[in-house]
């Protein structure tokens, strides 16, 4: 990372240097909502998840769509040139786009904020097959099980 204020990681493709850039703030909330879509379509039936870098990359990978908006974002590149690009370069860039922009400040401040939200409106009825649960009459009522773990 070259600058604090807008952290980069640069990543050689061939004889180029590739400037990955941390998101700008709405970027970074549009990635985080596709994220959170693509992370509800791999919930257990049970509806658990277990939530760790490794999944997230699995997750991001697996998402054709979701690594070209979050690589085209970062890296400031389309995706026809995204297109002509070989997998471990693709695979590089991920790497250094997931580093910087699910670091651990940004997961532990997302965290703080979730809590801080349960905490003034109580846990949200987790969405069934993509559909938002409506919410129930009383929160004390509510049978889903939300949790945020504070640092």
């Amino acid at each position: 990372m070259t600058d604090i204020l807008y952290p980069v990681i640069e990543v050689r493709i061939g004889s180029d240097r590739i400037t990955v850039r941390e998101l700008a703030w709405r970027e970074a909330l549009a990635f985080l909502q596709q994220l959170a879509a693509a992370i509800t379509a791999t919930l257990g039936t049970d509806g658990t998840f277990t939530l760790t870098p490794q999944s997230v990359q699995t997750i991001v990978a697996g998402s054709a769509e979701l690594t070209e908006a979050l690589l085209c974002k970062s890296c400031d590149r389309d995706a026809a040139w995204l297109a002509r690009q070989r997998t471990t370069d693709i695979l590089a860039l991920l790497d250094a786009a997931i580093e910087l922009n699910l670091s651990p400040e940004i997961i532990d401040r997302g965290k703080k904020i979730a809590g801080r939200v349960q905490a003034a409106f109580g846990p949200v009825p987790a969405p069934v097959n993509g559909i938002p649960a409506r919410p129930a009459a009383s929160s004390t009522s509510s049978s889903a099980k939300v949790t945020a773990s504070r640092t």
